[in-house]
């Protein structure tokens, strides 16, 4: 059970086909952005299809969205709770946000 590709998946396969060896990721980007959108349509269609058809053949299939444990802790994983705590405690007696937070 393959899933359908989405537009630009289905031109960078065929563009390494007729380029083999010769299309870097950079090189497929530019040309598909500098593609019009009447050459794309030939992409949304054919994804447009396969998405179809893998419908069709796959009527009970759900997409299972899950976080990793390593993305839903990351803001916890580069501050220590000494860290954190005393962000905490500046935020409290001042008004300011932190230097980290001022300077973005």
């Amino acid at each position: 059970m393959k899933k359908p590709m989405n537009a630009f998946f289905v031109f960078s396969k065929s563009y390494r086909k007729e380029n083999p060896g010769k299309a870097t990721p950079e090189e497929i980007g530019l040309k598909w952005g500098s593609m019009s959108a009447r050459d794309r349509e030939r992409y949304v269609e054919d994804s447009n299809r396969m998405k179809n058809q893998f419908i069709l053949e796959n009527p009970d299939f759900k997409e299972k969205r899950t976080r990793s444990v390593r993305r839903k802790n990351r803001k916890f994983m580069n501050n220590s709770p000494e860290k954190m705590r005393e962000e905490l405690l500046f935020k409290e007696y001042t008004n300011k946000p932190p230097k980290k937070m001022q300077e973005k």
